[in-house]
């Protein structure tokens, strides 16, 4: 089984050899009915060597709206916030061998049915959920879990989306593509940026009720205004954020805006690295998180 090691893959992307490239980031929701309130966002930037500017937000109240926004021309790397493989026990459990099965057996099942799937699993000593290596190395939620947060349902409703479009989606399905997606995990991003010592400390910067929503804006106006000074150090990158974005992302409540900002800056910094940054032994059916600080984790 993959273990994840230091060495980084040769995935092929267009995008790293060019140095100029469009940048995309997006949080992402399992919601079956969308709305203005629970859509689906995009943040637009662009890099040129090691300087990203993000110029642009746009909400979606389809998944379709979502797909189509994305330009059919690449080069352009993209950042999504929600897994995009699962644990590689599970999938044996299901007979599950590869990706394109993973994706067929998920999209032949209802949200329900792909639920019940996963609550039903038995990993090692009976153990209901099980984290992907990745998971383990970024102290993330674990990939299988529907509830809160249900990164699980994201998966299941986003990843095939993404799979049908023909993407390059490293390490879970490399093709020859110069459209490439990523998964991001904007938590990380976050914890660098915040008043925090700890690297993997949760940051309370997003939802909540309304008497916590100004400490919380508070949080997120410290996390933007300190974003231009961490990005250099951490990823690389000089950061350009357009005022309506950096507004967008301020007074959003659910955070929703500023995660994908924060995503958009783990995919710039994947297009800089060889081979995006992603262990050569990344195990094709969990995937892998882009970021700086699981390559040495």
């Amino acid at each position: 089984m993959p273990s994840g090691s230091t060495e980084t893959s040769t995935f092929h992307v267009k995008t790293v050899t060019s140095r100029e490239v469009a940048v995309f980031g997006s949080d992402f929701t399992s919601a079956e009915i969308l709305s203005r309130s629970k859509a689906q966002h995009l943040v637009r930037g662009h890099l040129s060597g090691t300087h990203l500017s993000i110029s642009s937000h746009e909400s979606f109240v389809t998944n379709e709206s979502w797909i189509a926004a994305l330009p059919k021309d690449g080069p352009w790397v993209f950042g999504v916030d929600f897994p995009l493989g699962q644990p590689r026990a599970f999938c044996e459990s299901l007979g599950i061998e590869t990706y394109d099965e993973l994706i067929a057996r998920a999209s032949s099942m209802s949200p329900a049915e792909w639920k019940a799937a996963v609550k039903g699993f038995r990993g090692p000593n009976g153990k209901r959920r099980i984290g992907r290596l990745v998971d383990g190395k970024a102290r993330a939620g674990h990939a299988m879990n529907v509830d809160n947060p249900p990164v699980g349902m994201m998966f299941h409703r986003g990843a095939p989306l993404l799979h049908c479009a023909g993407f390059s989606m490293p390490p879970v399905r490399s093709n020859l593509s110069d459209q490439v997606v990523v998964e991001a995990y904007p938590a990380l991003v976050a914890a660098k940026a915040a008043p925090s010592r700890n690297a993997f400390k949760a940051v309370s910067y997003k939802g909540g009720k309304s008497a916590q929503r100004a400490a919380k804006q508070a949080c997120r106006q410290v996390i933007l205004d300190r974003l231009p000074q961490v990005c250099p150090d951490h990823y690389g990158l000089n950061i350009q954020i357009a005022a309506e974005v950096h507004q967008a992302a301020l007074t959003d409540p659910h955070g929703d805006i500023l995660d994908s900002v924060l995503a958009a800056i783990q995919a710039a910094w994947a297009a800089t690295q060889p081979g995006l940054g992603i262990p050569v032994d990344a195990d094709p059916l969990e995937g892998w998180i882009c970021d700086p600080i699981l390559i040495t984790a």
